[in-house]
């Protein structure tokens, strides 16, 4: 169980409202913290162990995270270690700069982590289910052969994502050229919802978090969907797979989520 965030915004001090997003997702984890923003050229990321206020203790320790759009995470190790450099958001490079954040577990991560290593693709840092979804997108994404990159070769690279994968995922991703990527599993295991303010939009893993920072709330992104906000804010859905049964987890109803918070209109 980990809490992420996404936002967009029109002016360039996104992180700010990361901060306080991880700050109303703390419940979900409390192991590590990180937070990764785009400023439209460079992807900047500063993650640490401890609580949010221990892994960013002063103004001064994420100044240097500036851009409108970001991702944060704060962590709840179910998969590999409680190190640092398994602090989420990831980060890679190939094809182009990617940071994920993910909620969930993959019980196939092992085997796709086996072929991704057999393709000669990528080398592995960690042993992280995320790092595994991570390069698994980065990879169906190369698969695509873009010259320049469009929400439609993302949708085509988050469709062999969710062919392969299987578990509960709910993911933000920061994409350089595209902007900020969010989908959750075919299933519904693990919650994600998306609300509006002006001149700002917002995705978190409770509602509770998008209320507490003064965002109207949309819905719940349902299973299967896909979300884009790109550089300019604009908003795109798209189905990468419906009609599986949607089977949450019931742990979020009695243990993990705030009894403030709506899942799935619950």
């Amino acid at each position: 169980m980990c809490g992420i965030v996404g936002i967009y915004k029109t002016s360039d001090d996104v992180c700010s409202e990361i901060y306080d997003g991880l700050i109303q997702v703390q419940h979900r984890g409390q192991d590590a913290a990180g937070i990764s923003t785009w400023d439209g050229s460079k992807m900047h990321l500063q993650k640490e162990l401890g609580l949010v206020t221990e892994a960013f203790k002063q103004d001064s320790s994420y100044s240097h995270l500036v851009g409108n759009i970001g991702i944060g995470h704060v962590r709840y190790p179910t998969a590999g270690s409680d190190e640092v450099g398994e602090a989420q958001p990831f980060h890679t490079a190939n094809p182009v700069n990617i940071t994920l954040a993910h909620n969930g577990t993959l019980i196939n991560s092992e085997e796709i982590r086996e072929d991704l290593v057999k393709t000669h693709f990528c080398q592995f840092n960690t042993n992280s289910d995320s790092e595994v979804l991570l390069n698994l997108f980065a990879y169906e994404l190369y698969k695509t052969n873009f010259r320049k990159l469009t929400n439609q070769h993302i949708y085509k690279a988050l469709k062999g994502v969710f062919e392969k994968c299987q578990g509960g995922y709910a993911v933000t991703m920061l994409v350089a050229g595209i902007g900020l990527v969010a989908f959750r599993d075919p299933n519904g295991i693990r919650p994600l919802s998306i609300g509006k303010r002006k001149g700002s939009l917002m995705i978190a893993s409770e509602s509770s978090a998008l209320t507490a920072l003064e965002f109207e709330v949309l819905s719940s992104i349902p299973p299967g969907q896909a979300i884009i906000i790109n550089e300019n804010g604009e908003l795109f859905k798209r189905w990468i797979t419906r009609g599986s049964e949607h089977l949450p987890c019931l742990y979020e109803f009695v243990y993990f989520s705030r009894p403030d918070s709506n899942i799935d209109s619950i």
